[in-house]
């Protein structure tokens, strides 16, 4: 197993997604993707490396974070995907 090092935070509350940008940049050390919706994230992610981790919003406009996870898991490498959702 490879150790964790690329994580997307999907959130559109830009607060909350600035702090655990921060977060786990600073204390972490980790590689962080930010999206604002989960719809442009799906789009890019299809597009690109998965991260090893997905902190996931619930609710969110336009597609929301129950509604995103089948479409990850459809990727190509989707289902070895972790996924935090926040609430």
């Amino acid at each position: 197993m490879q150790a964790l090092n690329q994580i997307a935070i999907i959130e559109d509350d830009a607060d909350i997604r600035s702090l655990l940008e921060l977060s786990l940049t600073t204390l972490g050390g980790y590689t962080i993707t930010a999206y604002p919706l989960a719809s442009t994230a799906i789009k890019c992610l299809a597009n690109n490396t998965l991260p090893q981790m997905i902190v996931l919003d619930v609710m969110m406009p336009e597609l929301s974070g129950p509604k995103f996870i089948p479409l990850l898991r459809a990727l190509p490498h989707g289902p070895e995907v972790c996924i935090v959702m926040l609430t």
